[in-house]
């Protein structure tokens, strides 16, 4: 490396931009575009100095926006319709003939939502979203549509219900997302908050993001927020794709904290992501060549078992929960078949 420059500059006041990916023709689209993403709940301003806004700042802005850029050009822009959440990545499904692109809540609270909904009734805030356009100048000029999956297996409203080696499928549908909430902006480009709906302010019992910059705990409200509320009164399947660390920490056999996901043709690798709590010692390395920190993992689609680099060392494993999990094949879960729910976006 001899030189080098950035993509997309301080000045756009952009924040935590976290995984990304490079879509091409084999996607759907018409020309390289580069999808990065914010994975953060903070208010901010879009400048270089950009944290912390006062807290009555008119001109802060809300973070989790998802980022496209044109390779060819340079230009970028967001796309406030992709949703507005701790996005981790956004990843485009081939095949489908048109731009059709999945992500994920990846949030920064773990356990029941609580202090709104009743104890237990709304666990972790981890949801899968797919946003839909006509093609490629539709998506740049977030015209498409946002959808969110709701489970109809009975019984089965979030991964609380499915449990550990159940071998359980969920399958289910996508809803459309109203297009302020997935925006997060209201007519007039303000952020939208939960009093423009008659949503419930968010708890400030540490359940949900806290606004750090307050003395007095304060839930953050905001388009985070909104959309979280609306998913939740409208059963938004949170998921996790695998029931992976379900023992005490530094469990060797276990996958630990799995964070970035990437798809092969017969299933997902994840990347481990470990806290300071999964850290292994080197005697502890030197005893167990499981020991180790920060793994790539591969999960098969179904039929087979959880892989590290190590060797083969889980049991088996359930097949896909949902069927968008699988690439495109004709007739399996995942095909086009399936992803075709709904009329082609106009």
């Amino acid at each position: 490396m001899l030189n080098g420059s950035f993509a997309i500059s301080s000045s756009s006041g952009y924040q935590r931009f976290c995984s990304n990916y490079l879509v091409t023709r084999k996607e759907g689209f018409d020309r390289d575009i580069l999808f990065t993403n914010e994975e953060s709940p903070n208010y901010v301003l879009r400048q270089t100095d950009s944290w912390p806004p006062t807290i009555d700042s008119p001109a802060q802005k809300e973070v989790g926006l998802v980022v496209a850029l044109d390779v060819k050009t340079g230009s970028h822009k967001p796309i406030h319709g992709m949703g507005r959440h701790n996005h981790k990545n956004s990843v485009p499904i081939p095949g489908v003939g048109y731009p059709v692109v999945l992500s994920g809540d990846d949030t920064f609270t773990s356990g029941p939502l609580t202090g709104v909904f009743p104890a237990g009734a709304v666990p972790a805030q981890s949801q899968l979203y797919s946003y839909m356009a006509r093609d490629t100048e539709a998506l740049l000029a977030d015209k498409g549509d946002l959808w969110a999956f709701v489970s109809d297996t009975p019984g089965v409203k979030n991964y609380y219900d499915v449990p550990p080696s159940s071998e359980t499928v969920v399958t289910g549908r996508f809803i459309k997302v109203p297009k302020t909430i997935a925006t997060g902006r209201n007519r007039d480009g303000t952020e939208m908050k939960a009093a423009n709906f008659g949503y419930l302010q968010p708890p400030a019992n540490g359940s949900w993001q806290m606004d750090l910059r307050s003395v007095t705990p304060i839930g953050l409200d905001g388009p985070q927020w909104v959309l979280e509320y609306w998913s939740d009164i409208n059963n938004v399947f949170q998921f996790v794709r695998v029931e992976g660390d379900d023992n005490p920490v530094k469990t060797a056999a276990e996958i630990h904290q799995p964070d970035n996901i990437e798809t092969t043709m017969t299933g997902l690798l994840l990347i481990e992501d470990p806290g300071g709590s999964q850290q292994f010692t080197a005697a502890e390395q030197l005893s167990n060549l499981r020991a180790t920190t920060a793994r790539l993992w591969h999960v098969p689609f179904a039929g087979a078992r959880l892989k590290s680099w190590h060797g083969w060392i889980r049991g088996p494993m359930a097949g896909p929960p949902m069927s968008m999990a699988a690439p495109p094949r004709t007739g399996a879960p995942g095909s086009r078949r399936e992803l075709s729910m709904r009329q082609r976006p106009s």
